[in-house]
């Protein structure tokens, strides 16, 4: 990631092309880039004018970076400033790492982007249409939320087919069992109250808590790796940190 002040230079030649950014800052969250506002108080002001919307069938990867196939359909130096952008604070920031993935796993997300393309992108050209059809666009904010909300969702789209376009499968067989690594049952005891919970290391993609699914890339989640039972693992969370000590390991 770029420095603070290359974020902002960054937002101001987002806004030159017509783009609205405010109260947005970058930062590395639990689970990865993320966007956060400056301001907790205060919502974060982000607009894509429709020159800047880059539909996924435009993007592609060149020597493992994010670039827009065809420059001419946008701005003078959009194109530039888009790959630079996905280099320096996106996909590219992150790298281009094999995503750990089982096979069920992949299913629901093949699953889940087949739903997204075939029933929600027919769902948001349909809004367009509609709110298009009700007047000046100039003036027309439900125009304006449509066109932001396919933004959003061509985005999960692309992100999507990124991931799955470098998934690869574990083979559970030839993990080891005495310590704590992708797939692995964790029940742990909270040091400071004796609280027993249970864990399963999944990937970021499969990340689930309500079942007790946390992200190897989570902060508890690489706290657990690579310990074996009777370790203590000393982990930051935002409000301090706890230790954890490792009761048992097990897999499905």
């Amino acid at each position: 990631m770029g420095s603070a002040a290359d974020w902002h230079a960054f937002l101001d030649e987002y806004r030159t092309f017509g783009g609205k950014a405010e109260n947005l800052m970058q930062r590395k969250g639990a689970f990865g880039l993320g966007l956060f506002p400056i301001d907790p108080s205060k919502p974060i002001d982000l607009f894509v004018p429709d020159p800047l919307l880059v539909p996924v069938e435009d993007v592609d990867f060149v020597d493992g970076e994010v670039v827009i196939r065809d420059a001419s359909k946008f701005p003078d130096g959009y194109s530039d400033w888009f790959r630079r952008y996905q280099k320096t604070y996106s996909w590219g920031a992150e790298g281009r790492d094999n995503t750990l993935a089982l096979e069920e796993g992949l299913k629901n997300l093949r699953e889940e982007l087949n739903k997204l393309k075939d029933i929600e992108r027919p769902k948001a050209s349909q809004a367009i249409a509609e709110a298009r059809d009700k007047g000046d666009l100039s003036e027309n904010a439900e125009y304006d939320a449509a066109k932001e909300a396919q933004g959003m969702l061509e985005m999960q789209i692309a992100k999507l087919e990124n991931t799955l376009a470098n998934a690869r499968i574990i083979n559970e067989s030839e993990l080891d069992n005495s310590k704590v690594l992708v797939l692995s049952n964790v029940e742990v005891k909270n040091k400071a109250n004796s609280a027993l919970m249970k864990y399963k290391l999944v990937a970021q993609s499969e990340a689930d808590l309500k079942t007790g699914k946390i992200s190897v890339e989570s902060p508890i989640g690489k706290g657990l790796l690579g310990k074996v039972v009777g370790d203590v693992a000393d982990i930051n969370v935002p409000n301090g940190s706890i230790q954890l000590e490792i009761i048992s390991i097990s897999r499905d």
